[in-house]
Formats: C-alpha cells, sequence, structure tokens
C-alpha cells in the first residue's frame, strides 16, 4: 500500500534500499546530500567519497565506470572484506584477476538482458591474459 505523494508505507525502508540498483542508491544519495550536509568533522571522510563520485549534488552520469581492484587485499580494512563478501566470495588480489563493473552502455543506457552486447577492442589494446 502506498501513502500519499507515492511514498512506501509498507515495505521496510532497508528493504526498499535493497532494491536499488547501485547507480541509483549513490544518486539518490547525492540528492538528499544537498539538503541534508554531512557533518563539518566528516570532512575527510566525505572528500574521500567525492573521489568515487559521491557528494552533494554530483552527477553520476558524469563518473567513469570502475574497474574494481585490490579486492583480494583487505589488510586491516574490515570494511571492505566485509563488503566484498557480502557480494561474493571475496576476490583475488590485482595481479591474478581485475574485475571489470558496468552498469550502463555506450550511449549510457541501463544494460538489459532483453539486449546482445559487444565489447570492442581496439587492435592491439587487448588486456593482457596470462592466467588462462
Amino acid at each position: 500500500m502506498s501513502a500519499a505523494g507515492g511514498f512506501d508505507a509498507v515495505t521496510t525502508p532497508v528493504s526498499q534500499v535493497h532494491r536499488l540498483s547501485g547507480r541509483t542508491h549513490f544518486a539518490r544519495l547525492n540528492q538528499l546530500l544537498v539538503d541534508n550536509p554531512p557533518n563539518p568533522a566528516d570532512a575527510a571522510f566525505v572528500e574521500r567519497l567525492s573521489r568515487l563520485g559521491i557528494s552533494p549534488g554530483a552527477r553520476l552520469d558524469d563518473q567513469p565506470q570502475d574497474v574494481l581492484a585490490a579486492l583480494g587485499h583487505y589488510g586491516t580494512n574490515y570494511a571492505k572484506r566485509a563488503m566484498v563478501t557480502w557480494v561474493g566470495y571475496g576476490g583475488s588480489l590485482d595481479v591474478d584477476a581485475l574485475y571489470p563493473h558496468a552498469t550502463d552502455d555506450g550511449d549510457r543506457r541501463p544494460l538489459d538482458g532483453a539486449h546482445r552486447y559487444l565489447l570492442h577492442f581496439a587492435a592491439g589494446q587487448t588486456p593482457p591474459v596470462r592466467g588462462f
């Protein structure tokens, strides 16, 4: 059941957040940070997040797609270890594997299983493969 204004008053907030795509989640976070600015004491952390495109009013459309790196090297970064474990069974070291990640096609439309995609590398520009 929806409440006035289109808000879902039945589904728990945690369930609503888990249903969002990553791009939608962080786009919404950037929008919410405009009216709910971070505490000045969090300035160092906010600066780190800004390198990922997370900051008040930032547009994710302007952000490059990621290659997830250093997934298998955690050191004492327990939050990273927990995040990687939450989405999978850990990660390999960068010398063994990189994990390209994309959510949009070349025209910035969300990837959709109803379409076929082709990944093209220019001559001489293929990634090095020595593990298989």
